[in-house]
């Protein structure tokens, strides 16, 4: 409740300032009740009890957000704005969402666009046994990636890193 005043307090504000002639925008870093947080790993604040809520936010021409990683629109369809989401994979639980940038052109209309950004090094998971790694990785074929990998074996694997770094020097294992 105490995060919603503040932002009718700072949207009463920007209007008054603006007058009848001048552009509202707002940006916050913010959960916004509704929105989904997305498959990231890492623990997150994004509880709904310290949420905020879009009732309200149509006072602005635009309202962008971040703090959720997955490009998505304000939740309940009553805003014009969105989350744009991380620009690169935060960790693997991001590994499969396609990131973007939002272009927003204010004018007498809002017209907002999303462009899809290259992912960063590839994310990329290996579950198996040392040979389907090395197959993998030989030639260069993990070069580039950050690698999370999983081998499973009877035995100790002496100098594991040092055998994918043979094939793929420029691997992030």
């Amino acid at each position: 409740d105490g995060i919603n005043a503040l932002t009718h307090t700072l949207l009463d504000e920007a209007e008054e300032r603006a007058g009848k002639d001048g552009v509202v925008l707002f940006a916050a870093h913010l959960h916004v009740h509704g929105a989904a947080p997305g498959g990231s790993e890492k623990r997150i604040s994004v509880g709904e009890d310290y949420a905020t809520y879009a009732s309200g936010l149509h006072r602005a021409i635009y309202s962008a957000f971040g703090h959720i990683h997955d490009p998505q629109l304000l939740p309940g369809g009553t805003t014009t704005g969105r989350y744009a989401g991380s620009l690169i994979p935060i960790d693997f639980g991001e590994r499969q969402q396609v990131k973007q940038t939002v272009l927003v052109d204010i004018d007498t209309d809002v017209v907002v666009r999303t462009a899809e950004l290259p992912g960063g090094r590839p994310l990329t998971r290996i579950d198996g046994d040392l040979d389907t790694l090395l197959a993998r990785a030989l030639d260069g074929g993990l070069d580039n990636h950050l690698l999370r990998a999983r081998i499973l074996s009877d035995d100790p694997i002496h100098d594991l890193v040092d055998q994918l770094l043979a094939e793929s020097p420029d691997c992030a294992v």
